[in-house]
């Protein structure tokens, strides 16, 4: 059985992620109840990523444990590179028992982020 490949799709360049970047305004922000806290507090990258796990948790029975282990696997994985801000290897019960930041968000799992002081 021979397989055929599908033609190329060709895009216009800003349609796409990579292409030019917004020139119009910007969509409307959320108006639900989280806008007013937002307003205030603005929306940092912990509390959106808390948020987005929980979510993620909801829906498909995440644990934090499983978590827990993608910060482990990047912590292997930092101990190679010259160039890992964090090249110290973290166990799940490390990255468990650390200070919580945002829930389910501990401080290991914030540390995994450029922007995050949080440890």
């Amino acid at each position: 059985m021979r397989l055929r490949r599908s033609p190329p799709v060709m895009l216009d360049r800003a349609d796409h992620a990579g292409g030019k970047p917004r020139t119009g305004p910007m969509p409307p922000r959320s108006a639900g109840a989280e806008a007013d806290f937002e307003a205030a507090y603005g929306a940092t990258t912990h509390n959106v990523y808390g948020m987005c796990a929980m979510r993620h948790m909801h829906d498909y029975g995440t644990t934090s444990e499983q978590l827990a282990w993608i910060k482990v696997a990047a912590s292997h994985h930092a101990q190679y590179n010259p160039h890992a801000m964090l090249k110290e290897v973290v166990t799940v019960e490390d990255v468990l028992n650390s200070p919580m930041i945002s829930d389910p968000c501990t401080g290991w799992i914030a540390a995994s982020s450029p922007t995050a002081a949080a440890r």
